[in-house]
């Protein structure tokens, strides 16, 4: 009763959904056409969503606003049309409405913000192998891993609204 009734009137916020288990995004996505059935919005953030996983939320999305049309024209009523809508910090959103193929759509919209990522000369940073001393020192290798670090630093920070400098990397 309670789970339901909180379905009914809350938008749902999914957070990474490509990082879950078949079985749990499953469910994840019952959840969504629940949602849709109940003309709630729903917000799927990811950094990372692939195609399949993007086209499931899609048809989940569809089937939930298909029941609400269906429930909706029982009571002789016209339930409003939802829609798509895919952002994110690089290129202008695509807005896909209800009905029309989510699938090519989505996939022009990744194409477009891949081309402006090459063309901007960002996300092709090349992995770099630095020299460690040949040595039992431990506070040698630290000191040569350290200093390798604030030169990548340097090379790739970006400064944010804040003043503060941020870069992103894997040791």
């Amino acid at each position: 009763g309670i789970a339901l009734m909180r379905i009914m009137t809350s938008d749902l916020v999914l957070d990474e959904i490509d990082s879950y288990e078949p079985d749990a995004l499953i469910s994840i996505l019952r959840l969504v056409s629940i949602s849709a059935m109940f003309g709630r919005n729903v917000i799927a953030s990811s950094a990372t969503l692939s195609e399949p996983c993007a086209k499931g939320l899609s048809i989940a999305w569809e089937f939930g606003l298909k029941l609400r049309d269906s429930i909706y024209k029982a009571r002789g009523r016209q339930a409003s049309a939802g829609e798509t809508i895919l952002f994110d910090h690089i290129s202008e959103p695509t807005v896909i409405p209800t009905g029309t193929d989510f699938s090519s759509t989505y996939s022009s919209h990744l194409n477009k913000m891949l081309e402006l990522i090459i063309s901007s000369g960002g996300g092709c940073k090349k992995a770099e192998i630095i020299p460690i001393p040949q040595s039992d020192n431990q506070d040698e290798w630290h000191a040569s891993i350290q200093m390798a670090c604030l030169e990548m630093h340097e090379r790739h920070k970006q400064t944010m609204d804040s003043g503060i400098e941020m870069s992103v990397g894997l040791l």
